[in-house]
C-alpha cells in the first residue's frame, strides 16, 4: 500500500465532497489567469513581432505580466499534483489498479492535447502535463525529504530556464536563422486562408512553440506537481486553517518579494535592449510566480475558507467551473478561435493588447455561466466524461 493510500485512509473526511471545495475553487480561479495569459497568443502570431506599441498597449502587457504570467499555470500544476493523490486513493477504493488508471488518463490527455495543439492552440499544456505525469507517478512514494531535494532541483532548473528564455529574447531572430517579420506576415495570411492552410499554420506554430514550452513550463510544472503531491499526502486543502496559520507573520515578506520580483519581471518583458533585464529579471519569474500564487491562495482562504466554508454564489460559480476545468480550458480555445480566425469573426492581429484584455471577462463569465448550468444536470463536464470513459474502460 502506497504512502498516499495510507494517509488518505486516516481521514474519512477526505472522501467527502467538502474536501474538494477549495481544490475545485482554485481550479476555477486558475482558469481566469490561464485565459488572460493565452489570449494574446490567440490574437497575434507567436513570434513577438507585434505592431502594437502604444502606451496603453505597453501598460496592458506590464499588468498582464505582473498579475498573470507565470502564476496560474503553476497554480494549475499544483492542483494537478494534488488531484493526483485523490485519483490514486479513489482508484484503490474502487478496486482499480491505480497505475493503469493514471496511465490511461495521461494517454487520454495526450490524445486530447494533440488534437488541441494541432487544430486550436499552439500553446497547449495538455501534452506537457500528460508527459510530465509519468514522472510524477514514479515519484509518488518518495519521502518528504527526498521530495524537497527534487523540488529544489527543479526550482533551480526553472531559474536557469527562465534566464535562457530571456537571453533568447534578447538575441535577434537572425542570430539563429529566423526572420520574425516574414514569419508573422505568413501567419496572418494563413489565419485568413483555407482550413487546410490554417491547420498547417497551427501545426507549424506548435512545433515552433514547443521548445519554448519545455523551457518555460516543464521545470516549474513538475516542481508544482511535487508540491501538490506533498500537500495531497497531508490533505492540506481540507485544512485551510493550517495553511493560513503557517503563513501568519510571513505574509508581509511575501508581499514585498512578490511586488519587487514581479515588477522586475514585468519590466523585462517591455525592455529587450538590455541583457540584464532580459536574463536576470526574466529568471526572477521563478520567484515572482510562486510568491504571488501563494498570496492569491491566502486571499481566497481568508475570504471564504476559514472556519466553515462560505457557500455563496461566487464560490459556487468558481468551484463548478473548476470541477470541469478540462472542458472549460478547451472551450476557451474554441471561443478564441472563433473570435480571431478567418472562419469566425476574423480579428486575428487586428486588436491591440488592451482590447484583447477586455475579452477576458466575457469569455471567463461564459465559462462560469456554462459550468453553473451544466452542473445542474450533469455530474461531469463533457470532456471530463469522455476522459473518464476512456480512463476506466
Amino acid at each position: 500500500m502506497s504512502q498516499i493510500q495510507t494517509s488518505h485512509q486516516q481521514s474519512s473526511s477526505q472522501t467527502s465532497a467538502a474536501r474538494l471545495a477549495l481544490l475545485d475553487f482554485l481550479r476555477g480561479f486558475s482558469l481566469l489567469g490561464i485565459l488572460a495569459v493565452n489570449l494574446p497568443y490567440f490574437a497575434e502570431p507567436p513570434y513577438g513581432f507585434s505592431p502594437f506599441h502604444s502606451t496603453n498597449s505597453e501598460v496592458t502587457r506590464f499588468l498582464l505580466n505582473f498579475f498573470f504570467t507565470g502564476k496560474f499555470f503553476i497554480l494549475f500544476s499544483f492542483v494537478f499534483g494534488y488531484g493526483f493523490t485523490i485519483l490514486l486513493y479513489s482508484s484503490a477504493q474502487k478496486g482499480y489498479e491505480a497505475k493503469r488508471v493514471f496511465y490511461r488518463r495521461l494517454i487520454g490527455l495526450f490524445i486530447l492535447g494533440t488534437i488541441h495543439a494541432h487544430f486550436l492552440f499552439s500553446g497547449d499544456i495538455l501534452i506537457s502535463y500528460s508527459l510530465l505525469g509519468f514522472i510524477l507517478y514514479q515519484m509518488k512514494d518518495l519521502s518528504d525529504k527526498t521530495l524537497f531535494k527534487w523540488m529544489g532541483f527543479f526550482w533551480i532548473l526553472s531559474i536557469l530556464c527562465y534566464g535562457i528564455i530571456g537571453l533568447l529574447s534578447y538575441l535577434p531572430g537572425e542570430s539563429y536563422g529566423l526572420d520574425y517579420e516574414s514569419l508573422t506576415k505568413e501567419s496572418i495570411a494563413n489565419h485568413f486562408g483555407t482550413f487546410y492552410e490554417l491547420t498547417l499554420q497551427k501545426i507549424k506554430e506548435y512545433y515552433f512553440s514547443f521548445p519554448f514550452l519545455i523551457f518555460y513550463n516543464w521545470p516549474s510544472a513538475i516542481l508544482m506537481f511535487l508540491v501538490g503531491l506533498m500537500a495531497g499526502k497531508k490533505q492540506l486543502l481540507s485544512q485551510p486553517e493550517k495553511i493560513w496559520a503557517y503563513f501568519q507573520g510571513k505574509k508581509r515578506y511575501l508581499i514585498i518579494i512578490a511586488i519587487i520580483s514581479n515588477v522586475c519581471y514585468a519590466i523585462s518583458s517591455l525592455n529587450q535592449d538590455s541583457i540584464l533585464f532580459e536574463v536576470f529579471f526574466s529568471s526572477l519569474l521563478s520567484i515572482a510566480g510562486i510568491s504571488l500564487m501563494i498570496l492569491y491562495i491566502l486571499v481566497w482562504i481568508r475570504l471564504f475558507f476559514l472556519g466553515s466554508i462560505k457557500q455563496n454564489l461566487f464560490v459556487t460559480l468558481l468551484s463548478r467551473a473548476g470541477s470541469m476545468s478540462l472542458s472549460n480550458y478547451l472551450m476557451q480555445s474554441i471561443i478564441c478561435n472563433w473570435i480571431f480566425h478567418g472562419w469566425g469573426l476574423g480579428y486575428f492581429s487586428k486588436l491591440s493588447p488592451e482590447w484583447v484584455a477586455f475579452l477576458i471577462l466575457p469569455i471567463y463569465s461564459f465559462n462560469l455561466l456554462f459550468s453553473f448550468v451544466w452542473k445542474k444536470y450533469f455530474t461531469l463536464g463533457p470532456f471530463e466524461y469522455l476522459l473518464r470513459k476512456w480512463t476506466y474502460a
